[in-house]
């Protein structure tokens, strides 16, 4: 395929994850869902440390029906990527539930350090300034030996890099909090680095629970990834990604059973029918038979079954696992059994 049947430009992936780590040193994270990158020396460097694991992310460009037409590098085009994070935990509501859960099942959440109020609480926000960044191979850190020793009395390297790069100016009680740097690789790929995983209390006051410790921030981050593509004379505003920043994986290589993209669809569309007679069953098998009150509704969840290779026979529609849709789907029950 040629770059001229480009249609529009997308990053890849949509959600990038990196992760904190306490050494210089990195592994990139895999490119595929369910596979996890083994560096060279493992996860941790010499000294015993934790390597970084860096979000990559490409822009590819597709054509007008949705394909992949390639993936497009700094050797054809000219790619400004465009980051902004933040980390604004400690000026949110506690971690109690989920926020969307309505009145009826949702526990009343108050904002973290509630002491602080008014224009006070945009000091508990930590939010640098928006980076960008484009070419091959920039920002690649220089390396210089320092006098200092680890605890295992081996000397330890500086990395210096480019702060034009770097997300230091975002304030934590007026103290800079870095929340980790970018680079491109040869090809002009964004590579995000996370920061090094420090956490601290503004009063020395100690943690109390994993979560809604006033006074305490931490280095994890998220925000949004852009990028700009210019080629042969056009420009194109990439469909933007996301980029996360969490805690090492201490379980490499090792996954749940069940995904969230497995769930989701279940959740969202079908589940197994009960082998009871109870009404959901006889509802379940008027719409496989097609008989009484078959809806344009039942037909679109057949579609969506074919989509996933699943055979439609005991499956109904979902009235207990999608909560947004379900007085819809239940009426729509409702008329299928009437």
């Amino acid at each position: 395929m040629k770059i001229n049947e480009i249609s529009y430009v997308a990053i890849y992936p949509p959600i990038g994850i990196a992760r904190i780590g306490n050494s210089p040193e990195h592994f990139l994270a895999s490119d595929l869902p369910g596979v996890s990158e083994v560096p060279e020396g493992g996860y941790k460097d010499t000294k015993g440390r934790i390597k970084k694991e860096v979000a990559r992310f490409r822009v590819y460009g597709f054509n007008s029906a949705g394909d992949v037409v390639k993936e497009l590098t700094a050797d054809e085009a000219t790619i400004n990527w465009r980051a902004e994070v933040a980390n604004v935990k400690a000026a949110w509501y506690e971690f109690n539930n989920a926020l969307d859960l309505g009145k009826k099942y949702s526990i009343p959440s108050i904002p973290r350090n509630s002491d602080v109020v008014g224009g006070y609480r945009e000091q508990l926000a930590i939010k640098p300034s928006p980076i960008t960044i484009s070419g091959k191979d920039r920002n690649t850190p220089k390396i210089v030996p320092t006098d200092k020793r680890d605890e295992h009395c081996q000397l330890l390297e500086k990395y210096i890099y480019d702060k034009n790069y770097s997300f230091d100016d975002g304030k934590f009680y007026g103290k800079n909090v870095n929340l980790g740097h970018l680079q491109t690789d040869s090809e002009g790929r964004l590579l995000f680095f996370a920061g090094n995983g420090g956490a601290e209390s503004t009063d020395n006051m100690p943690i109390t629970t994993f979560a809604n410790n006033n006074g305490w921030h931490d280095d994890t981050c998220d925000g949004i990834i852009r990028a700009t593509v210019k080629i042969n004379g056009r420009e194109y505003e990439a469909k933007p990604a996301m980029v996360a920043v969490t805690p090492p994986n201490f379980g490499q290589g090792l996954y749940g059973v069940v995904t969230m993209n497995g769930s989701m669809p279940s959740a969202s569309i079908i589940r197994p029918r009960s082998r009871s007679r109870s009404s959901s069953g006889w509802c379940s098998r008027a719409v496989r038979t097609g008989h009484r009150g078959r809806t344009a509704a039942h037909e679109r969840i057949e579609h969506a079954a074919a989509r996933q290779g699943r055979d439609f026979v005991g499956y109904e529609i979902n009235e207990s696992y999608c909560a947004i849709a379900h007085e819809r789907v239940t009426a729509l029950a409702a008329q299928a059994c009437a």
